[in-house]
């Protein structure tokens, strides 16, 4: 496993899983850092809390 995939698989993908990481995302990434990062972030969230998550980040194109 390359350095990355480790970050994104014992970092990144667990912080929408805590409440408190979850409403301080927006301070740390941008919209657009959650669109890319999308198959991280909703992987142990799911499809629709990863689309409340997303609404944390203001209006914007809604197709993913």
């Amino acid at each position: 496993m390359d350095l990355p995939t480790c970050v994104a698989v014992a970092f990144f993908e667990h912080i929408p899983t805590l409440p408190a990481s979850r409403n301080d995302m927006p301070r740390w990434f941008s919209r657009a850092d959650i669109i890319k990062m999308r198959e991280i972030f909703s992987y142990h969230i799911g499809d629709i809390e990863y689309a409340r998550l997303l609404k944390q980040f203001g209006p914007g194109k809604q197709n993913l």
